[in-house]
């Protein structure tokens, strides 16, 4: 019977008691919402330091890419100036060779047995070194 009691003068409060409960249920659902801001928030930190993070990776190998085109592109500037050099080599050892061939030519032409030793010797020296000389 007590239950009766209770219900009879519940009556004469329940919109109190409603307006309490919506109170309560929304003081409880503000502070959900305050703990699910603060996690978001820490979150947020721990997701923007990962961010610079990832940021400061990136930002050293662009550095290191960059560093690396400059270099590859003096290793091509080089390697074109060495073709160049050794192009302008090749050719000055072919002509010295066609002048080496031209003149062991003159030289197996030349009868060297009429010549005595010092004239013979004279004139190698001087097919040698170009010098254009005929025995005598």
């Amino acid at each position: 019977m007590p239950w009766l009691l209770i219900l009879k003068y519940a009556k004469q409060f329940l919109p109190y008691i409603i307006v309490a409960v919506i109170i309560g249920g929304g003081v409880l659902y503000w502070q959900h919402l305050e703990r699910t801001v603060d996690r978001l928030k820490v979150e947020n930190k721990d997701l923007v330091v990962e961010r610079d993070a990832w940021k400061t990776s990136f930002g050293k190998l662009e550095h290191g890419l960059e560093e690396q085109k400059k270099l590859l592109e003096t290793v091509a500037k080089q390697g074109a100036q060495l073709k160049s050099e050794f192009g302008k080599l090749n050719s000055s050892v072919k002509e010295r060779i066609g002048s080496i061939n031209t003149t062991l030519s003159e030289i197996k032409n030349q009868d060297l047995s009429k010549l005595s030793d010092k004239q013979a010797i004279d004139y190698l020296r001087g097919a040698a070194t170009k010098k254009k000389g005929t025995p005598k």
